[in-house]
């Protein structure tokens, strides 16, 4: 089939993936070609019942033979065994050898040694996934005749992706598949040996789209593109990005938003204006851009109306370069909403003036890269920032009631033992201060990172039981210090020192309710709970009534990196 002959289209984000917001590129590719007159429809598989059970059943069920001392950051560690086992059941017929594997996968991760009828266990809820999946798209696909299917890919969703593309090339060998993604800006990034060996051994994978993905797809579907290729970027449309006018709403239709959803989302800017050696955004979403701030609370304000969600998590990469001007227009409705993003710690933070502005605003949650409590580490790392700066961001940001959510990486190559236990006394000496920390061990990327190529002689791949054919996709790691084992058993005192102090790290809903209850009782400007501001139990003025609670320093410091 022709490009230009296809018009009946079908996206889908297959699990797993946090349904915390409705999947937004392929609610903006829906949205865009839409103007061109394609029949786009739109699925995301992450908030169906029978998938969420499995996911629940999967890691009960780890739990119950990982010991409680070596679960760490449990969901998020987890996720790269669930990641590989998915993998390697969709490749793999279940012999011997495939669960020799298997075992290596959760070996590397939990290092605990587990039986063959624990490894059948697990296994067999992972068939009943591809089962339950096959029938959903079997369901899906005989219902409309789709020209052309394409698949939302992240870290933790490949393997259902690649599955759901190969069994409907074997229904219809006549459709077009396609997939995009960060996971093109990750494990498969441009240049790495995964990409190169994923690219010839998928050949139920008609095209890839690495990007920004709207122009690149019209232009696919026009026929101004290259058919003979399948691997297309930014560089194949000269790097064209869309005006923000253009963009307009992610059409969300599909979704039922207001009963699977917690938060909208919406964006004030695009990329990022820095392009770090360790950073892919940038080539990834093309040149850094910022929308009016008016269009933005504009576009805010147009979709709670829709939608009646009063709460939005931002996509932006940072909302350091943004922040004062959206507050300012969304100081100007009479109907506050809130907002949750990521932010640096940076001078702006340690300045509560600010922090109380954007409190007003409707900032509810800052999502802060600390990474360490090692100045020797930060500087490692290229962060740039100071332990002290660190400290006062938090302080200026609690105080304002505004939830900090902290992001620590443990076993950093070159993090010693002495490095750790400064982190561990930065976490209690702000344990105040901080709502949630999540930490995750040090990755190790084969490319990508701003050492990459120091530590180039030192990388090894992770599962070496597991040839690449029966993977597809490798993980890496490295022979620098801290190993990989002695980088988990910190993640493990890190979580135990966190469980010490109180300080939470929430994934279910009751543990997001208890969390909210902590910070209303440490901070009287606290931002209210998630639950009450869902079922709209708040006061409809209170984000106009915070105030400084005392003057902090404001700690001048050149910062001129970010970490993602």
């Amino acid at each position: 089939m022709k490009s230009s002959e296809i018009n009946n289209i079908l996206f889908m984000l297959p699990p797993f993936w946090d349904p915390l917001i409705p999947p937004q590129g392929i609610a903006h590719i829906k949205n865009y070609l839409k103007k061109y007159n394609y029949n786009v429809k739109t699925y995301d598989f992450n908030i169906y019942k029978n998938f969420r059970d499995i996911y629940t059943r999967y890691f009960n069920t780890l739990k119950k033979y990982v010991p409680l001392e070596k679960r760490g950051n449990f969901f998020n560690i987890g996720h790269d065994v669930l990641r590989n086992h998915m993998l390697i059941n969709f490749i793999n017929n279940q012999d011997d050898e495939y669960y020799i594997f298997l075992k290596d996968i959760i070996y590397k991760t939990f290092y605990v040694q587990l039986g063959i009828e624990i490894l059948k266990e697990v296994d067999d809820i992972i068939n009943s996934f591809y089962s339950i999946f096959e029938k959903e798209l079997n369901k899906i696909f005989y219902q409309n005749k789709f020209q052309m299917v394409g698949v939302s890919v992240m870290r933790d969703n490949i393997a259902p992706s690649l599955f759901a593309l190969r069994y409907i090339k074997k229904i219809d060998p006549a459709v077009i598949t396609v997939m995009g993604g960060s996971i093109f800006s990750d494990q498969l990034l441009i240049g790495t040996p995964n990409l190169d060996y994923f690219l010839k051994n998928t050949p139920y994978l008609d095209k890839v789209f690495v990007g920004e993905g709207q122009i690149l797809l019209h232009k696919f579907l026009s026929g101004e593109l290259d058919n003979e290729k399948k691997l297309f970027t930014l560089d194949d449309i000269n790097r064209e990005a869309l005006a923000y006018s253009d963009l307009n709403f992610p059409d969300m239709d599909d979704f039922d938003v207001k009963h699977n959803y917690m938060y909208l989302a919406m964006n004030a800017s695009n990329s990022c204006p820095y392009k770090c050696s360790f950073c892919n955004v940038a080539n990834f979403f093309g040149d850094y851009r910022e929308k009016d701030p008016g269009m933005a609370a504009a576009q805010m304000m147009s979709l709670y109306q829709i939608y009646g969600i009063r709460i939005f998590f931002m996509n932006d990469s940072l909302l350091n370069n943004v922040a004062d001007n959206l507050s300012t227009e969304l100081q100007k409705n009479n109907t506050p909403l809130y907002w949750d993003g990521y932010m640096r710690v940076a001078d702006n933070v340690c300045d509560q003036r600010n922090t109380i502005h954007w409190r007003k605003g409707g900032l509810y949650r800052a999502r802060l890269g600390v990474e360490s409590g090692s100045n020797r580490v930060l500087k490692l790392m290229g962060k740039k920032i100071s332990i002290e700066q660190t400290k006062e961001s938090l302080k200026s940001l609690a105080n304002a009631g505004i939830k900090t959510t902290t992001y620590w990486v443990i076993g950093h190559p070159g993090e010693t033992e002495e490095d750790f236990q400064l982190t561990l006394k930065l976490l209690e000496e702000s344990k105040t201060y901080i709502y949630e920390a999540e930490c995750n061990p040090f990755i190790f990327s084969y490319s990508g990172q701003s050492d990459s190529e120091n530590w180039h002689n030192d990388r090894k791949i992770l599962y070496t039981h597991v040839p690449q054919e029966r993977i597809i996709i490798q993980d890496w790691t490295n022979n620098t210090y801290p190993l990989r084992e002695e980088t988990y058993e910190r993640v493990n005192r890190f979580v135990q020192r966190c469980n010490d102090l109180e300080i939470p790290n929430p994934y279910s809903y009751f543990d997001i309710y208890n969390a909210d209850n902590r910070w209303k009782l440490l901070h009287r400007n606290s931002v209210p709970s998630l639950v009450d501001i869902y079922d709209g139990n708040i006061d409809l003025l209170e984000s106009r009534k915070v105030e400084i609670i005392n003057k902090i320093s404001k700690i001048n410091i050149e910062t001129n990196d970010f970490d993602f």
